[in-house]
């Protein structure tokens, strides 16, 4: 059996969860019909709620890892011994898929299978950044085999965008001779908000490759929480330093001060139930950490309500 293609879809449920799809397009290129399907993987990848699907969509047991052990030591080949030794081992985990017996893979068949699981990956955040950005790493995952194309596809949840941060790497061709990823003429890239494409060389070229993006809300969305923020922020700021003296030294705005601190508790309260509306009206889940820096104007507005002057 060869691997003609290999697509890695990411589909997000969240700006923090993913589904991910390993699609292998496939061909039997023996003369007789396959009721397994064997699929070589590296090893320390853990595929959470695993499914295996056809490609009419109905959904393919796979068999337990003792039965793949014991099967590899009934075989008894070279190969198989090998392979019993890398599972052992963790270098390479080994997936058998049971066919229907009405379903075969006839011999010269292509057909597509289709590996869903949920994503075990921790998304790196940036601890001072103001909105809780979710950036995750781009993994190259196919099986060891060589010689077919790799795409990898990533999709937003609703309401959200994508924005490619890093996709790098090397190509070694014959020879050994080294090329940048982005400077090989097979490598393409789409790196949109909506959808992040990128389609890797001929893996028999041994392509190395490193990528990552970010999760990200609605771009206009992600200017009013800026907005309101630092307009929140200035302001109580602006408020606090007034009360506290801070413009008597400028005599052009030493009315403004004035007025500033007749006013003050007006304007704590005003700033005090704007902060905390705000907070009760933004529920994106990527707002977790602009909730936290908010604390900042809710606590200069409780100090200008407990000034004196």
């Amino acid at each position: 059996m060869a691997i003609l293609r290999y697509r890695q879809i990411i589909e997000h449920q969240s700006p923090k969860v993913r589904r991910i799809t390993d699609e292998f397009t496939v061909r039997n290129e023996s003369e007789d019909k396959l009721g397994l399907v064997l699929f070589e993987f590296q090893g320390g990848v853990y595929r959470g709620n695993l499914h295996v699907l056809d490609n009419d969509d109905s959904e393919l047991a796979f068999q337990p890892n003792d039965w793949v052990k014991r099967y590899l030591e009934k075989v008894g080949s070279p190969w198989s011994k090998g392979l019993l030794s890398d599972l052992v081992t963790r270098n390479k985990a080994v997936l058998v898929v049971s066919l229907p017996k009405d379903r075969p893979l006839a011999a010269m068949e292509t057909r597509v299978f289709r590996l869903v699981y949920t994503d075990q990956e921790e998304p790196d955040i940036p601890y001072l950044s103001l909105l809780s950005t979710p950036k995750f790493d781009i993994k190259l995952r196919p099986p060891l085999e060589k010689g077919y194309r790799t795409q990898i596809v990533v999709l937003p949840p609703d309401g959200f965008e994508l924005n490619l941060k890093e996709d790098e790497g090397e190509v070694t061709g014959e020879g050994g001779r080294k090329t940048p990823l982005k400077k090989d003429g097979d490598y393409h890239r789409t790196p949109k908000k909506a959808i992040i494409d990128l389609s890797l060389p001929t893996r028999a070229k041994t392509v190395t490759f490193r990528g990552a993006y970010e999760v990200l809300p609605d771009g206009e969305e992600k200017w009013l929480f800026r907005i309101f923020f630092w307009s929140l922020t200035v302001s109580s700021a602006f408020v606090l330093f007034s009360v506290y003296g801070g413009l008597t030294w400028l005599g052009i705005l030493s009315g403004l001060s004035s007025s500033i601190v007749s006013n003050r508790t007006t304007l704590g309260q005003a700033l005090l139930v704007s902060t905390v509306g705000f907070l009760g009206l933004v529920t994106n889940p990527l707002t977790h950490r602009t909730k936290l820096w908010l604390t900042i104007p809710v606590v200069v507005s409780v100090l200008i309500l407990v000034a004196n002057k």
